[in-house]
Parts: structure tokens; sequence; C-alpha cells
């Protein structure tokens, strides 16, 4: 504490003042030294320098009258003039048309088999993001002697690569498997539109169809006239009419399926054939199936590299020009 000696030389008190007002023994300190004391006191406390004040002088007194001077009362006192901090000066933009200042576009967009951009956020959470999901069958031509399996996703893995020194992994878990559709990640929340079925055609009732030495079921119904599927024994056969269709091929429609196999003439005995015999093929209605996960695609600072194992992805960014947000409040607090 500074000895009174030591106190600004503006005001005079007396040291028997000062005394007296901190004796215990005085009941009846006079009020114009309670004032003396008072003043004193406020001056040493303006004449302290505050290094955390955010103006240029750093006493209290000067930071106020300097604050004060900057202040403007009416429209008429702003000025109307472009932002030119560095770095920062893209930020906002002038809209003539409605005379006020907006904000830049801060998000970017990208797509592909690999997504890449150049201009990423540092560690930012993707606003939107996309994927296929398609089911997987080894090359070939599929048979009932020669089965190809079918593949689907139970997951998606989503890699966030600079090709360099930064590879990040994020999985999504979907709770089931997928043969065909869509992972979304869009208003905060996962979900997926499964825009495929997958059936094993041992589950349907068949007929033989003499006429065109086919079996046909009415309980399978593509989407299209006619549909592509893919199955584990059976090629997809997109001719116009039933009587077309290759042996060992199948032909689907909006009302029906015909499968033909010259194996085969009884029902029963082709329907038993089909007891490890699976389809994938496009709902006539995709089904939305919401996922709970906290995953949070990111982006690295500057260049992007973004896919996922299931297939071609998209999706909405933000810019490096949202890393100097922060930057652009703080310079004008």
């Amino acid at each position: 504490m500074p000895k009174i000696s030591e106190l600004p030389n503006v005001l005079t008190l007396d040291i028997n003042d000062v005394a007296a007002f901190v004796s215990k023994d005085n009941q009846n300190v006079d009020q114009t030294m309670k004032v003396k004391v008072s003043e004193v006191a406020t001056k040493v406390v303006n004449n302290i320098e505050y290094g955390s004040l955010n103006t240029s002088d750093k006493k209290v007194l000067g930071a106020i009258n300097e604050v004060n001077g900057k202040a403007k009362d009416t429209l008429s006192d702003l000025t109307d003039t472009t932002i030119t901090t560095p770095s920062n000066a893209d930020l906002l933009a002038y809209d003539s048309s409605t005379s006020k200042w907006v904000n830049t576009d801060l998000k970017g967009t990208a797509s592909g088999s690999i997504a890449t951009f150049s201009n990423g956020g540092n560690g930012i959470p993707v606003s939107e993001f996309e994927c296929d999901i398609v089911a997987q069958q080894a090359s070939g031509t599929p048979t009932p002697t020669n089965p190809l399996p079918i593949t689907g996703f139970s997951q998606a893995d989503i890699t966030v690569t600079d090709n360099d020194q930064i590879t990040n992994l994020y999985t999504v878990a979907f709770g089931q498997t997928i043969y065909g559709g869509r992972l979304i990640y869009a208003n905060g929340q996962w979900s997926i539109e499964a825009t495929h079925g997958y059936i094993c055609l041992y589950d349907y009732s068949w007929q033989y169809n003499s006429g065109f030495a086919v079996f046909e079921t009415g309980e399978i119904h593509g989407k299209y006239y006619p549909s592509e599927f893919i199955c584990t024994d059976y090629e997809c056969s997109m001719v116009s009419s039933v009587g077309s269709i290759p042996n060992n091929s199948g032909l689907l429609r909006p009302t029906s399926m015909y499968i033909k196999n010259t194996d085969y003439t009884d029902a029963t005995q082709f329907k038993n054939s089909l007891t490890n015999t699976y389809m994938v093929y496009e709902l006539a209605t995709p089904t939305i199936i919401p996922i709970t996960s906290s995953t949070r695609v990111k982006t690295i600072s500057g260049d992007n590299n973004i896919y996922s194992n299931t297939g071609d992805c998209e999706l909405k960014y933000f810019t490096d020009k949202a890393d100097n947000i922060a930057e652009l409040i703080k310079a004008f607090l």
C-alpha cells in the first residue's frame, strides 16, 4: 500500500486527519476529511494502468473518455465503409440491392468417389453429408451352378485425408445390413434412405407359365418397367417381352417377376431350388431409417480428400474463411 507521501500531489490531506480517521478512539470523524480521503483514493485508482483494457489508454478515466469519443449517437454519424482487416475482409460484402452488409458464402460443396477441395476449415464439422450405399457382387455372370454372393454394408467408414500427413477415419454404424440407399447427415441427425430391398426368392410363391416356359410370381414388384436387379443365381434381363427372356435370367416388372430355367417345369421343384437364392432390387418407395450416432465428419485445414467405403459421397463444408470468424469478432470487441 502506498504511503501518504506517495499519493497524488493534487489534494492536500493532513496526516492528523488520516490518523483520526483510522483511530478506533475517535467516534466523530469530520465529514470534510472523509471526502478528502475518498477523493485521494479515487485519484489513486484512476492512475493505475489496467493491461486488460481493450483501449490504447490503459487508465480507467482515459479508457472511458476514449470509448465515449468513438461512440456514435445517430445513423448519420456512421460511416459506410468496406472492412479491410487483413484476412477478414472477404467475410462480409455490401449488398447494394438491400443496402445491407451480408455474410459471404462460408460453405463449399464437393462430390464424387473422392470429394476433393483445397479450402477446408481446420477441424470444423461438415454441415451436410451424403454417401451412396451400393451392394457389391463378385464379377462374372451368376447362374444356378455358379452363384455369385451379394455383399451389403453394416457401417460406413468415411476417410478424411490430405494425402500427406493427416488421415482421419469416421465410422457410422447402421444397426443392420443395407444393400442399397443413401447415408445422410442433415440438421444434426444421421439417417439412411433405404432404396433397395434384399430378399430370398424361396420366400415367395411361384407358378409355371407353360406358354412362355418361365416361372412367375406376382408377389415381387419392381419400380420400373423393366427394373434392374442383382441376383446370386440369375442374370438380370432388360428385354421388353416375357417370351424373350434368356435361360438362367429374370425379368422384373412393377406387377410381377419372371425367371427362366429350362431345367425345371414343376413349380415346387423350382421353388425348392431357390433356398439360397437372393436378390437385391429397387423398392417402389424408399424407407427412411433413423440412426443414433454422435459421429461428426470434420474437415482438415487446406487440402481435403473425403471418401466412403460404401460408394460416392457429396457434402457441404465450411471453408477456411470460417476459421477467421473468431478473429473478426475479436476485432470489434
